[in-house]
């Protein structure tokens, strides 16, 4: 990466090169896809629900309502943790060989489950006596962690020697239980071996062996909560944040740290000790270099870009050389002031097809946060892509609401309504494309019918609609959903419906079925829009199948209800 791609440089949201107004309806199309929906087949499209009824207009329903209930775009569920909130969401990291995912939640379980069937896999259960808030597959997928807040962690391995189960279950069991803190925060598998690390509420980083479960190291230095860490890619170091501002650059076979910054050494992150700390970080997947680049967020929407000193080499620690310091190198500001950067994560903006190909050049990142926007970064030029927005409301625009706008326009979304905040993040890997999860503030949204809210209809023109004017603002549901889009141009490519509540956790993978001309009810649910149903399933289905890198991808929510659904793109 060139060194001047890090002059020391504050980013404003002036310098933000294009917002992209969103509303479910608004899918920008290429000039291919202008092609394949031609202007002359414009007109207003009627939503149909899964069945093929049509939906009820205002005169049937006699009450002059634009919206009709949403379409429940899943094609999969695993309800197992209802009524208890899913806080955990993870892949197996062979998916879709085998096509498993684990989830943890509120009712004090973790399950391993099919995500083709929807089938439990594996219980997980009855060691945990509180709330399971992290888990995860060790590299190989052969041991599952799980952490409670109960202060334990357990890892748990299939038992070959159980009989075998009528119903076609594993059986797992616990392989270890770990000592540690009282508290867990947060939770990593090492990403090359059977090494687990985990933060503490009291400041602290644990490291174990396992499947023994020894303690390898205690890690000291943050004085408060540690709220997020991650290794390198090539899993030499360990970098840890906190609540106190501070951030720890490690080597895990010392407890001494290589490096590190807090408000005291580093004035710019006095910002972060003033507003709640360090939510939020990622680090850029250079795997010969050992990540160069970390961005870190905090609980009041401020960013910083942190270069990571060079990996020590042999010769160099045989000669005794230190490790470089962390430096800032640039400050960005687009999120709202006080709303918390709930997720970063780099992403491969050329579509390279693999997640750390040697070829890239890791200069883009996704940050998403409590503001409702997903901003795009391009760290080569210190400067912000574009800006999404997710919605709050699964209400498109109304009838009345004709006005077009060309792609790239910078027309704000329609004044009152309020974005929704974004809960998780996941990019799809080795592509341009990326997924963002919502969970609406219920105290922002008017109280309104259960039913989500559905617009009958929606107006198309090749390009995406804006709401503009009109007497009353739209109706807003307080339903999650999923939005999947291509990073490149803030299109977005899917919408995702069918929670009947927040969306806390998500995950992405290579779809089972790859077959192209399979149907996606979340691309179908976006191109309504273009005025004919069919026509523009296959044109929305076509670009994100280009954008996904000609390949289909599993998209799986969870959260507040207790289900989760899995969706494909």
């Amino acid at each position: 990466m060139d060194s001047n791609a890090f002059d020391e440089h504050r980013i404003t949201e002036d310098d933000i090169q294009e917002e992209v107004p969103v509303d479910p309806s608004n899918v920008q199309q290429s000039d291919a896809m202008d092609q394949d929906v031609p202007a002359s087949n414009s007109k207003v499209a009627t939503v149909q629900d899964l069945d093929g009824d049509e939906a009820m207009d205002e005169d049937e329903d006699g009450e002059g309502d634009d919206f009709t209930p949403i379409h429940d775009t899943s094609l999969a569920s695993f309800p197992l943790h209802a009524p208890k909130s899913i806080f955990s969401l993870t892949l197996h990291p062979n998916f879709p060989q085998p096509p498993h995912a684990l989830s943890g939640g509120e009712d004090d379980k973790a399950h391993i489950w099919n995500t083709i069937s929807g089938e439990v896999v594996a219980s997980l259960e009855g060691q945990h006596t509180d709330s399971v808030i992290s888990v995860g597959w060790s590299a190989d997928g052969n041991l599952v962690a799980t952490a409670s807040m109960d202060g334990t962690v357990k890892v748990w391995g299939k038992d070959d020697q159980a009989p075998a189960n009528a119903e076609g279950t594993e059986s797992w069991k616990v392989v270890a239980a770990l000592e540690g803190p009282d508290e867990i925060t947060w939770m990593s598998w090492h990403p090359k071996g059977p090494v687990l690390v985990a933060g503490a509420q009291d400041g602290t980083v644990w490291m174990w062996q396992l499947p023994k479960g020894g303690v390898m190291q205690v890690f000291s230095g943050h004085t408060a909560p540690c709220t997020c860490g991650s290794w390198t890619p090539d899993g030499k170091r360990l970098l840890t944040a906190s609540e106190d501002a501070s951030l720890f650059l490690w080597d895990p076979r010392s407890p001494s740290p290589l490096a590190k910054l807090n408000p005291h050494s580093e004035p710019r992150f006095q910002p972060f000790a003033e507003s709640g700390g360090i939510t939020s970080l990622a680090i850029s997947p250079d795997v010969e270099s050992g990540g160069k680049v970390a961005v870190v967020g905090g609980a009041g929407g401020m960013l910083r870009v942190v270069s990571l000193p060079p990996l020590l080499t042999t010769a160099d620690v045989e000669a005794g050389s230190s490790s470089g310091p962390l430096q800032v190198r640039a400050v960005l500001e687009g999120h709202q002031d006080g709303d918390s950067v709930e997720a970063i994560e780099f992403i491969d903006l050329l579509g390279t097809g693999a997640a750390s190909n040697a070829s890239t050049a890791w200069t883009t990142v996704v940050t998403v946060s409590t503001d409702g926007k997903a901003i795009v970064w391009d760290l080569s030029t210190n400067k912000a892509r574009l800006s999404v927005s997710h919605p709050t409301a699964t209400a498109l625009p109304s009838p009345n609401a004709q006005q077009q706008i060309q792609a790239g326009s910078s027309n704000a979304p329609k004044s009152g309504v309020p974005l929704s905040p974004i809960t998780s993040l996941a990019v799809h890997k080795g592509t341009p494309m990326f997924t963002t999860a919502a969970a609406p503030d219920p105290s922002a949204i008017p109280a309104r019918s259960a039913l989500s809210a559905v617009p009958e209809n929606a107006t198309s023109s090749g390009e995406g609609g804006v709401p503009q004017g009109g007497e009353e603002e739209d109706e807003i549901s307080p339903h999650g959903t999923l939005c999947t889009w291509d990073a490149r141009t803030g299109a977005l490519l899917a919408l995702h419906t069918g929670f009947m509540d927040g969306v806390l956790g998500l995950a992405v993978g290579l779809d089972p079925d790859q077959s192209l001309d399979s149907g996606s009810h979340s691309v179908d649910a976006v191109a309504l829009a273009r005025g004919n149903s069919t026509a523009g399933g296959r044109a929305a289905q076509s670009q994100a199948t280009r954008v996904g890198g000609n390949k289909r991808w599993t998209v799986i929510g969870a959260g507040d209800e207790g289900v989760a659904l899995v969706f494909r793109v």
